[in-house]
């Protein structure tokens, strides 16, 4: 299982401030990242996932979990860290989401801006006009403010 650490740093964050105050989420929280960083083996399944403690014992986490924990009405860290997977990948769909819609946004952007030019400065090089203006001579290489900037000056 492939984490990126930032990513998954961030959800603890979000984790433990919505567990602010309670002190058995919070030391629940705590023992799942040690235990995801320090020897417990995790096998993401389609209904939860399955945990191999350093003491060899097995849990399966998937809203219920069979330890000792758990089944005397206490944080449970297996579903601590089952919770926490799954914030992290929403999290990650979300961010990938995210980079393909602006991916979208760019290539919109960059077409329009393309067509408007050659329609309105039939002769005039785009490529000098932006090495001109931002010392750059492909609409690529702007950010998606300046090329929103440069459509708006010539719509």
């Amino acid at each position: 299982m492939n984490i990126n650490q930032d990513l998954f740093s961030k959800v603890i964050e979000t984790a433990m401030a919505k567990v602010a105050g309670n002190s058995r989420w919070t030391n629940a929280i705590d023992k799942a990242v040690e235990g995801l960083n320090g020897g417990w083996i995790v096998t993401e399944l389609f209904d939860g996932i399955m945990v191999t403690t350093e003491s060899g014992k097995t849990y399966h986490a998937n809203g219920k979990c069979e330890c000792e924990a758990y089944l005397n009405d206490m944080p449970c860290n297996h579903l601590a860290l089952r919770r926490l997977l799954d914030l992290y990948h929403e999290a990650e769909t979300a961010s990938v989401t995210s980079a393909v819609i602006e991916k979208s946004v760019r290539e919109g952007l960059i077409s329009s801006i393309k067509e408007t030019w050659g329609a309105k400065f039939p002769g005039l090089s785009l490529a000098d006009e932006l090495m001109a203006r931002f010392r750059r001579n492909s609409l690529e290489m702007l950010s998606i403010d300046f090329l929103m900037a440069v459509k708006a000056v010539i719509a």
